[in-house]
């Protein structure tokens, strides 16, 4: 007896039907949705993470919440983003501006525990938590996705090589054939 949402599955239906208030069913059931969402979700002040679900620990390399809790995100980032700009600048502007109102979308290099480095995709939204204003940040692991676009653009400019000599191949031809 389970109850499956969005392909989760919640809890068992006496576990639910045991639970007497709305609002106790509406904490169980969001909380479910927390912790076993595919992404990363965790929850921050303008400095520091509060809180995170398993599929953090997973994704940054963690083995317990203490691990997560209390750093700041640049803390899980190389030095430098694509581009050269201070990963902690960076992304204290995406913070500030998220604080600001302004909901933020962008791809970002993350670094697990160990220091390796995975491309994410980050949402920030501003909600509140416990009677506070706190960032609610999703993260995607894209490592994939990227690897693939690499490796296509690597084999577009192979064959954007391949054509351009036979192309000079080609001129080289007619311009034997004018002489003959």
């Amino acid at each position: 007896d389970t109850i499956v949402v969005f392909g989760l599955q919640l809890q068992s239906l006496q576990t639910l039907k045991s639970i007497k208030t709305e609002k106790e069913k509406e904490k169980v059931f969001f909380r479910t949705l927390f912790e076993n969402n595919e992404d990363a979700i965790f929850l921050m002040t303008d400095k520091q993470f509060i809180e995170c679900n398993k599929k953090t620990l997973k994704m940054f390399g963690c083995k317990k919440k203490g691990d997560i809790i209390g750093h700041h995100p640049a803390e899980f980032s190389p030095d430098k983003q694509s581009g050269g700009i201070s990963s902690k600048k960076l992304s204290q502007e995406k913070i500030n501006a998220t604080f600001a109102g302004k909901a933020q979308t962008f791809e970002w290099i993350h670094t697990k525990k160990n220091k390796s480095e995975f491309y994410a995709q980050v949402s920030l939204n501003l909600i509140e938590y416990q009677s506070e204003k706190v960032l609610l940040a999703i993260v995607r692991d894209i490592s994939a996705i990227k690897n693939h676009e690499k490796k296509l653009s690597e084999q577009y400019q192979e064959v954007q090589t391949q054509n351009e000599e036979i192309q000079s191949q080609n001129e080289e031809y007619e311009i034997g054939r004018a002489h003959v």
